[in-house]
């Protein structure tokens, strides 16, 4: 994130808009420290959000708001790493 305000004055989803790569086919995965800005981005073009709770919480990296994504109006779908984690997963979507 740092490297790309730095070197471009924008934030990475900003950069992706600017060259036309967001859209309903985009499958953002680990995108869990989202500004408001970025939200709007994703919301407009129909972009798909894919937290991955498991890895994310296992890494320490934080957890998505997924309760304030939906309220924005955005596509989410819960993801993983890997086949072993989403048997973890899984059993925590469950519970």
């Amino acid at each position: 994130m740092m490297h790309s305000l730095n070197t471009c004055g924008l934030c990475p989803l900003a950069r992706l808009y600017q060259h036309g790569l967001l859209g309903s086919k985009l499958i953002g995965a680990h995108m869990i420290h989202l500004i408001e800005n970025e939200i709007k981005l994703l919301r407009q073009p129909d972009c798909n959000n894919s937290p991955c709770p498991s890895p994310d919480l296992k890494l320490a990296s934080g957890f998505a708001l997924v309760s304030d994504l939906l309220a924005h109006g955005l596509n989410v779908c819960i993801g993983t790493d890997g086949v072993l984690i989403v048997t973890i997963a899984w059993g925590s979507i469950k519970s």
